[in-house]
């Protein structure tokens, strides 16, 4: 089931990407010729070996670090300057919530620095953050503080600090990786539910293949270092967009693509 990304209508161009870290004075290759269009309004996984650089990617292209080689544009621009533009939301798997704000506070406080223009309604701003919070299980714990909270929760709060702003792109780093198994699959369904009504462009990386389908029209699968993109899959299973099946990922085709998937990574990895 290979496809080639598409060009037209991208969000996110990464061109001839090559990258390398200097290691105990030895230099090793983390990236070599990385090329992806990531489509407007799409949900695209990153999957690939432990280590292999997922993090690092995710960084050069919001603007964190810069390649070696090659270039990302967003939207038209550097990725430096699409984070000036306020253009990109960030999560890593480090919730990084401020902890002396409670939960509302966390998320109002990142809708007022992310701030496009200088007009605003307080009162809107607030009744966006509890909306968020309310899609995310979250309303009831609105004014507790992040030691009050488990990981999980803390996870599921800097989640809301993303989706609260408007017409962003979302690049997350393993946001579920410290939610249990139940949770993680009420969040999956949670986020598919905001992005039908809120479509986003929206890059993910994970370790699980079986969430990556299920969230994702691209998932990209990556090779050992140095990284390179082993094959592209377009995610189109039959009633993959009825929320109501999307737990049960029970279907030949879908169990097709994650043994596709697992024996790439076990083929590159071994």
């Amino acid at each position: 089931m290979k496809t080639k990304m598409k060009k037209h209508y991208n969000d996110i161009e990464v061109c001839n990407l090559t990258h390398s870290y200097n290691t105990n004075g030895k230099l090793v290759e983390i990236f070599r010729e990385i090329n992806i269009g990531f489509k407007k309004d799409s949900i695209t996984s990153i999957i690939g070996p432990n280590g292999v650089g997922k993090t690092t990617l995710l960084n050069i292209i919001a603007g964190f670090i810069m390649p070696d080689t090659g270039n990302v544009r967003i939207r038209g621009v550097s990725s430096k300057e699409a984070c000036k533009q306020k253009n990109i939301g960030f999560v890593s798997h480090d919730h990084g919530l401020l902890p002396w704000m409670n939960v509302f506070d966390n998320v109002l406080l990142s809708l007022t620095l992310n701030r496009k223009s200088n007009n605003h309604n307080v009162d809107e701003d607030e009744s966006k953050v509890l909306q968020t919070l309310d899609q995310l299980g979250l309303v009831d714990w609105r004014y507790y503080f992040p030691h009050q909270l488990s990981k999980g929760m803390c996870q599921r709060v800097s989640l809301a600090r993303a989706l609260v702003l408007d017409d962003v792109i979302l690049i997350l780093d393993e946001p579920m990786a410290n939610l249990d198994e139940l949770t993680r699959e009420k969040l999956r369904y949670d986020l598919l539910e905001i992005f039908s009504s809120n479509p986003r462009t929206v890059i993910l990386v994970t370790h699980n293949i079986t969430e990556s389908i299920q969230l994702s029209d691209f998932v990209i699968v990556l090779s050992n270092q140095p990284a390179e993109i082993v094959k592209s899959f377009e995610i189109n299973v039959s009633g993959k967009n009825n929320l109501d099946n999307v737990m049960l990922p029970t279907s030949v085709e879908f169990n097709s693509i994650i043994n596709n998937i697992r024996d790439l990574l076990h083929e590159k990895n071994s």
